[in-house]
């Protein structure tokens, strides 16, 4: 919080530092310290337990003074905490909310945020968060404030539509796909840094792309702007292991699996016999340092290592959600700059495609049950010596789109069903559903079940659809963990 807080007066002058910045702060701590449904403490004690120190601590020097520069966060402080008190009393009172009074600054001082911008932190917030999407002139926002200041229509509550900057009030017309909180990550790569780029894995990305045939340029070709280097001679060719370390950065994952992670790979020579067993007639010129260091080089682009290391770290049980897609050669690779492979290579990939069909079909199957995830409609309930838990089973898809319609068409054909804890069988699809959903009403299948304790594990598969029955997304579910994450452990409002 001292960071954002931090960042965001290194940008503002003097002259405007009780004028603009403290009613910015002060709006953004009742923001974060008054959520939906809180109790409204003393604000003034509040302030002291939460933010006084914190305050005290920003520092915005303007002379060599250390005792001018001591009175001035003072000055900040003592102000910060009177209009923080002066809004609590106004939300107290009932006249609004702690968002929409932040909302009402923000769009009041409009006209100061075009020189102010950050690509570290959101200043919708300003104290909490780093950006994660951006709108216009350098202006980033969380998704918590995208949440806030622009919800989602009633069938895609997490599809925002941006009209304006919440910041300056420029148009943008962006659109945003945000994860519901308590549905699962998927992991889509496809490796990068040789001419003949990922294959057909995605008809749709191939088709957009038209008869491109690279994914990156090279200097022979184009003359290169400034030092710019490609990523893949990092060791990271094939990005898989860097997305599985940015889910548990970007939603605390805590190292939980992946609904399922897909990679397309560039395609790699096969490994003989020779290559494993040993080869008597290899040439003593490629055995000097010269030769070994190119081919130890060539190896930093070998997507395909780069996944069996990681295959071979996952657990046995959670295998069957990772796939991947790539060319296999006998014999050497073509040469980066080889153009006239292309055409082979489209139709090895068409050929292939009939080898891999059990691999693709479970893919499919894994991408299908990830479209589904579960929520609480309220606390665990105690039932005897059971939990009674009353929940609802969800869909990624936003209603009113071909996608949506295709799914419900498959669901109902193949008369797939929802199994909860392996004991009730709930139908994906009914007409009671497809009518509420002609209606504007997203897909929804209430469920209920019983469970022992908070800390068993919640299980929801979808069976018909698939060719056999799958969890669903993020499950199985540690019960309290699906409770924090919807935030229903929050007594004091969320």
């Amino acid at each position: 919080m001292a960071t954002h807080l931090s960042e965001f007066l290194s940008q503002v002058d003097s002259v405007r530092l009780h004028t603009f910045a403290v009613l910015i702060i002060a709006s953004a701590l009742a923001l974060d310290a008054y959520p939906p449904e809180m109790h409204v403490f003393n604000p003034r004690a509040i302030f002291d337990e939460l933010y006084k120190q914190i305050c005290q601590g920003i520092r915005k020097p303007r002379s060599e003074n250390a005792e001018e520069n001591a009175f001035d966060t003072l000055q900040l402080t003592n102000a910060n905490e009177h209009q923080f008190c002066q809004n609590v009393i106004a939300i107290a009172k009932g006249k609004t909310s702690a968002a929409a009074t932040h909302q009402s600054c923000l769009y009041k001082f409009r006209e100061e945020w075009a020189d102010i911008r950050s690509t570290t932190s959101c200043f919708g917030c300003v104290i909490a968060r780093r950006p994660e999407h951006s709108c216009s002139y350098g202006h980033g926002f969380c998704d918590m404030c995208l949440v806030n200041y622009d919800r989602g229509a009633l069938g895609a509550p997490w599809t925002i539509s941006v009209k304006l900057c919440p910041l300056c009030d420029v148009e943008v017309n962006k659109v945003v796909k945000l994860k519901p909180p308590t549905a699962g990550v998927r992991v889509f790569t496809a490796d990068g840094g040789e001419l003949h780029g990922p294959e057909r894995g995605s008809r749709t990305k191939d088709e957009g792309l038209g008869g491109c045939p690279s994914d990156f340029c090279r200097p022979p070709y184009f003359k290169p702007y400034k030092g710019y280097h490609d990523g893949g001679l990092g060791g990271h060719n094939n990005t898989v292991n860097l997305a599985l370390w940015e889910q548990d950065v970007i939603w605390n994952r805590k190292g939980k699996q992946p609904d399922f992670v897909l990679s397309l790979g560039t395609g790699s020579a096969i490994e003989g016999d020779g290559d494993t067993q040993g080869n008597t007639n290899i040439s003593w010129i490629s055995q000097l340092s010269f030769p070994r260091l190119f081919r130890s080089f060539m190896k930093l682009l070998d997507g395909q290592k780069t996944w069996l290391e990681l295959l071979n770290s996952v657990p046995q049980e959670h295998r069957s959600h990772y796939h991947r897609f790539t060319l296999g050669f006998h014999g050497p690779e073509p040469g980066l700059d080889d153009i006239n492979c292309m055409k082979g290579l489209r139709e090895r990939v068409d050929t292939d495609a009939s080898l891999l069909a059990v691999e693709v079909r479970r893919c499919i199957d894994n991408i299908l049950a990830s479209l589904f995830y579960l929520e609480l409609d309220c606390l665990p309930l105690a039932s005897g010596l059971s939990l009674l838990c009353k929940a609802r089973i969800l869909c990624r898809l936003d209603l009113g789109t071909r996608e949506l319609r295709a799914l419900l068409w498959q669901l109902k054909e193949s008369q797939a069903r929802f199994y909860v804890q392996s004991t009730e069988q709930v139908p994906c699809v009914d007409q009671a559903s497809l009518t509420k959903m002609q209606h504007g009403e997203p897909f929804c299948r209430p469920v209920e079940f019983c469970i022992s304790s908070m800390d068993d594990l919640v299980d929801v598969k979808v069976d018909g659809v698939t060719q056999r029955a799958r969890s669903i997304s993020n499950c199985p579910y540690k019960l309290l963990d699906l409770v924090k994450d919807q935030g229903l452990h929050r007594v004091f409002g969320s």
